[in-house]
C-alpha cells in the first residue's frame, strides 16, 4: 500500500498472516497476534509479507 496518513488513531491488529509495517523513523513487522497503535497524521505503508487478514481500528472525534 502506498504511504498516507490517517486523520484520528488508529490501531491495527493482525488477525492472520504477517505485514511489514513502515514509518519515515521505523519499520515493524507483525504477525498474528501483534498489534500496532499509534497517534494522526503518521505517515506510514504497509506491506503483506503473505495473503494477511487485518482488523483497523480509527478512534471518532470527541466532542469538546
Amino acid at each position: 500500500m502506498i504511504k498516507h496518513s490517517a486523520k484520528r488513531m488508529i490501531s491495527i491488529q493482525v488477525l492472520k498472516g504477517q505485514i511489514l509495517f513502515t514509518t519515515d523513523e521505523q519499520t515493524v513487522e507483525l504477525s498474528e497476534g501483534g498489534m500496532l497503535a499509534f497517534h494522526e497524521n503518521i505517515a506510514h505503508s504497509v506491506l503483506a509479507k503473505e495473503e494477511t487478514i487485518f482488523l483497523l481500528t480509527l478512534t471518532t472525534k470527541h466532542a469538546d
